[in-house]
């Protein structure tokens, strides 16, 4: 390469990486990395938390804390927006919150909290009208002081429902129907220091479930009824001041627990294959020791996603998002609150129809930041780019050069006398990774006259990637049917 050649690929590469850097900064509105998709607080800045939410049928549901007019459920699909799906806490404001949602047998399960009277389970066919609602237990299962609904999950095809009583310790639940409730007795599990039994999830043959202990840390426990209940994890994972496990998520043949720790150095992640041996994943804190809450996980695309909550009370910075895979590790993907500070935490992960959906709390933290009401977004992964592009640094052939991450890109060296315009970009395909037959289409084009840039999501080519050098091959067709390819190296 002549010297005024390589001075052309320096200028093209680093007018890539500037151009790049403001297209995934403000990419289409229509198809944005981050979109909000609804008004704040739905119109009602006491809509504080996106306490739950849940696909079902064709349908995004969602539901609400509210202490002021009670409990909120809206339903959402691209084609008809928003729609209330119940308002003022299915007509008893004392239900202040939608804790979680469940699907099972064609039903949607909504649990809430109520101080007054104990918490309630409400259901609605998958689709059906919101009148359609209909409790389908006792307040607090008959005891006043199960004062909120915590944990739901399906058991060898049971329901699973736990309790928060902070008087006797929580409960454990089941139902074989969706309507009639038996306790499962748990004398060890259920005692006053483990106030709520906050989080269920099954895992093989045992249903585990963790829990809030401020005394002596959180513990985790497993069930089968051929063996009762033990606890797997006690004192916080060693650390008292993990007061709780506020979630618990099964995920490619492990649980996952994260912490809330408000007193010590941050949250924590821990995983186990067998239920019983248990490792930390990343650190404490995950970067922060204002992280105080791991408040939410969802499997989404071979990854697991965590939102966290950062409660500062005089300062905030808003609430980060992390996912985590074996193949990735652990990364951060946002931060900042989806830049609103006062998004101080996400409550809620959902995957719906192709794409990741978010639920924030946004109350009132600090003076200095007014309370809006809980938001909901909407994250497309595929505008994350993996790109490979090609500088003509000749009229008769292609060159190209690399660009470091958080992009990823390829040097591709394409046959001579290609017209890029020529290209039939619905044949382009990534064809292999290193040592893997793939086949991953093309995003989308870029033609800028002297820089041409192939664009492909990132989620296909990422978990396929090694440490070092990597080899992508591309192939793809002229408008004349002539092939072409080439295989380049990335640098990760």
């Amino acid at each position: 390469m002549s010297p005024s050649e390589g001075c052309r690929t320096r200028i093209a590469t680093a007018f890539c990486a500037a151009l790049l850097t403001v297209l995934t900064a403000f990419p289409p509105p229509a198809r944005a990395v981050n979109t909000q998709i609804n008004i704040d607080g739905f119109g009602d800045r006491f809509n504080e938390y996106v306490w739950s939410m849940t696909a079902a049928g064709d349908y995004l549901y969602v539901g609400t804390q509210n202490n002021e007019t009670g409990s909120e459920v809206w339903r959402y699909s691209e084609s008809s927006g928003w729609w209330p799906w119940s308002v003022d806490g299915f007509g008893d404001p004392g239900n202040v919150g939608v804790r979680n949602f469940c699907v099972w047998r064609g039903h949607i399960y909504a649990i809430t909290k109520n101080e007054p009277a104990g918490g309630e389970i409400w259901r609605l066919p998958v689709d059906g009208a919101p009148w359609l609602w209909k409790q389908v237990c006792e307040d607090g299962f008959g005891n006043p002081l199960n004062r909120s609904m915590r944990g739901i999950t399906v058991y060898r095809d049971e329901l699973i429902v736990t309790t928060y009583n902070f008087i006797e310790g929580g409960e454990v639940w089941r139902s074989p129907d969706g309507t009639c409730w038996e306790r499962i007795p748990s004398p060890c599990l259920s005692r006053p220091a483990n106030y709520a039994v906050a989080v269920a999830d099954v895992l093989g043959e045992h249903l585990y479930v963790g829990t809030w202990n401020v005394r002596d840390g959180c513990e985790i426990w497993r069930y089968a009824p051929e063996s009762g209940w033990e606890d797997v994890a006690t004192e916080g994972f060693g650390d008292r001041t993990n007061m709780a496990a506020v979630s618990l998520k099964t995920f490619q043949g492990a649980v996952y627990v994260g912490t809330g720790n408000m007193l010590g150095g941050g949250v924590q992640i821990w995983r186990s294959f067998d239920g019983t041996t248990w490792e930390q994943i990343g650190p404490t804190g995950l970067g922060s020791r204002k992280n105080n809450f791991i408040w939410s996980m969802a499997e989404f695309e071979g990854h697991l996603y965590i939102g966290l909550a950062s409660m500062g009370f005089f300062s905030n910075a808003g609430h980060d998002i992390w996912r985590y895979s074996d193949a990735t590790g652990l990364e951060q993907i946002t931060s900042h609150g989806f830049g609103d500070r006062n998004n101080y935490g996400c409550r809620a992960i959902a995957p719906y129809k192709g794409d990741l959906y978010f639920g924030t709390a946004n109350t009132l933290w600090t003076f200095f930041l007014p309370a809006e009401g809980c938001e909901v977004w909407r994250w497309d992964p595929d505008l994350v780019f993996a790109g490979i592009y090609f500088i003509p640094s000749k009229l008769d052939s292609w060159a190209a050069s690399p660009i470091s991450m958080p992009l990823l890109f390829a040097e591709i060296n394409l046959p001579c006398g290609h017209d890029f315009g020529r290209i039939d970009f619905d044949t382009v395909r990534i064809t292999r990774i290193n040592d893997r037959e793939r086949s991953i289409p093309l995003l989308l084009p870029w033609d800028l006259d002297w820089v041409h840039l192939l664009a492909f999501p990132m989620f296909p080519v990422k978990p396929w990637l090694r440490e070092g050098v990597n080899f992508i091959s591309i192939e793809g067709l002229m408008d004349d049917g002539t092939p072409f390819g080439g295989t380049g190296e990335i640098q990760k």
